[in-house]
């Protein structure tokens, strides 16, 4: 059996198992997956139902992506092939140097944060884009 442990921040649980359970639903059924969350210590244990290690990479990167700030309805559209989910590090990008770092994310940002209101989307390429300051874990 294909399954894959993860821990997510406890205040992203209640959106990752929705309104009735109904986010939970969703990625169980389109990913073909069986999830189990434990919203005291957020861990989410994901086992695949139906399929092989593509199912599990694709509720695995739905996950993900609700526990970095993504809404359930674009996370979801991860379920599909033609899309993917990549977190990127803009220490890998820029190197050690904070000014650096700080400079790119002004960019993407913008001006008092005109650019970033949770999500970007760039209606030409269909990206999305959710912009976080760190991934924390509570324990």
């Amino acid at each position: 059996m294909l399954e894959e442990t993860i821990k997510i921040p406890i205040e992203r649980i209640p959106i990752l198992i929705g309104s009735k359970g109904n986010t939970r639903k969703e990625i169980e059924k389109n990913a073909k997956v069986k999830l189990d969350i434990d919203s005291k210590t957020g861990i989410v244990n994901i086992v695949v139902t139906q399929g092989d290690a593509v199912k599990l990479e694709q509720a695995l990167s739905i996950v993900q992506a609700i526990a970095r700030g993504f809404n359930p309805e674009k996370a979801l559209l991860l379920a599909n092939d033609e899309y993917y989910f990549e977190i990127i590090n803009l220490k890998d990008l820029v190197g050690k140097s904070e000014k650096a770092r700080e400079a790119i994310k002004a960019r993407v940002i913008g001006k008092k944060g005109k650019t970033c209101t949770v999500f970007y989307l760039d209606r030409v390429n269909n990206n999305f884009l959710v912009i976080i300051k760190r991934y924390r874990i509570h324990t």
